[in-house]
């Protein structure tokens, strides 16, 4: 028998809590969960996954905070795509991609052209759709990791000043 500490209870509560309210919750919960573990079935080949990783990596670089690289956002997608996905939209996604891959040759590219090839897909977003899956699920992947949660994103919890309001200038409340 586990012993919880009140971190770990209150993370698998929060977790338990999310797994009832998120439609595809079990999908989603098991593909974050593989994707931090680095387990779970393959999806890309090698030469794609290097792709994958390039692009993300432009669309959220490392600078002061991690890029998305280092908060696992390639695997969080592949595992989101292999999982979440149905499987034939998902084989769609899989060709759209593999064909941009090969007909730009992206991974031979010099840096500078890879930063232009992605910009290109970027001011054609809503018509790429391999390429809106790719820039979606890289910010859900970034900004739901621990990095993103917690290095790139400030947390204030109590935002604003206090401002008291006297009850002398609350008139009755309407019924």
């Amino acid at each position: 028998m586990q012993v919880l500490n009140r971190r770990q209870l209150l993370i698998q509560g929060g977790l338990l809590l999310g797994v009832s309210l998120t439609p595809l919750s079990k999908l989603a919960l098991a593909a974050i969960e593989d994707s931090q573990s680095g387990s779970g079935h393959t999806f890309l080949s090698g030469s794609l996954k290097t792709t994958l990783a390039i692009i993300t990596d432009i669309i959220i670089p490392a600078t002061d905070t991690p890029g998305a690289v280092a908060a696992g956002v390639p695997d969080f997608i592949e595992q989101m795509l292999s999982r979440c996905v149905h499987s034939m939209e998902a084989q769609e996604w899989l060709a759209e991609f593999r064909k941009f891959q090969l007909e730009s040759g992206f991974n031979a590219l010099s840096k500078e052209q890879q930063l232009a090839a992605v910009k290109s897909l970027d001011e054609q977003l809503g018509q790429v759709p391999f390429y809106s899956t790719i820039k979606e699920l890289t910010l859900v992947g970034y900004y739901t990791s621990e990095i993103g949660g917690s290095v790139e994103l400030q947390h204030d919890p109590v935002p604003g000043p206090y401002n008291e309001i006297p009850l002398k200038n609350i008139a009755r409340a309407w019924s």
